[in-house]
């Protein structure tokens, strides 16, 4: 088993899909269904939500914990990084939380 790396430590060296794809999508799923953690945390700050916009974030995952998680978990692990750093900019346009975040999309 790979060992639970803070995804903030991933941010210097790699693009965001391959930052999901190295967190455990089980740690990330289960802060997102609570809406809090230190991985939401730091993917919050990956897509550029800082201070108030980063609860913003974290309500948005929570919210949208079943499309994101529940739904796409027949979905091989490389796939299922690509769809959710898709959905994610895709529920952040739909938020209006692009022009208050900076995130980066891979897509």
């Amino acid at each position: 088993m790979l060992a639970q790396v803070p995804l903030e430590l991933w941010a210097v060296k790699t693009g965001i899909l391959s930052r999901i794809t190295v967190c455990s999508t089980l740690i990330l799923s289960e802060e997102a269904a609570q809406g809090k953690g230190e991985h939401i945390i730091a993917l919050s700050g990956m897509f550029g939500c800082q201070g108030e916009y980063q609860q913003s974030f974290e309500s948005m995952m929570k919210g949208s914990y079943p499309h994101l998680f529940l739904d796409m978990q027949e979905i091989d692990s490389y796939e299922r990084a690509h769809l959710l750093d898709y959905e994610i900019n895709r529920l952040m346009e739909l938020n209006q939380m692009g022009n208050k975040c900076t995130y980066i999309s891979s897509s």
